[in-house]
């Protein structure tokens, strides 16, 4: 239910406020991934998957990770995410990673 979103993007982002904190960059990709799957769960289709894509697209991602993030997601959410993922490239910028942490610590902790 939304109590349990709610729950879920709290821990989430209290993992990701550590893991720049103490700057374990796989830690921060976890969480992302996470907070990917929650928006998607929320009804934030496009940001979600956009999110999960670019975690996906990280080298630094485990494949563990991702395995957990595409288990949350249906059929049609993972076929939208490899439509998705096929327009995008990483890695970007150096420090792409960091500013994403950094926007998502600001627009929900602030």
């Amino acid at each position: 239910g939304e109590g349990n979103l709610h729950l879920a993007k709290e821990m989430f982002l209290n993992g990701l406020e550590g893991s720049q904190q103490s700057h374990i960059d796989p830690l921060s990709l976890y969480a992302l991934s996470g907070l990917g799957c929650v928006m998607v769960r929320d009804g934030d289709q496009r940001s979600g998957l956009d999110l999960i894509a670019f975690v996906q697209q990280h080298p630094k991602t485990s494949k563990a990770y991702l395995g957990q993030a595409l288990g949350f997601l249906t059929p049609s959410e993972r076929s939208d995410l490899k439509k998705l993922s096929r327009r995008k490239t990483m890695p970007g910028p150096p420090d792409q990673l960091a500013k994403t942490v950094q926007h998502f610590l600001e627009v929900h902790i602030s």
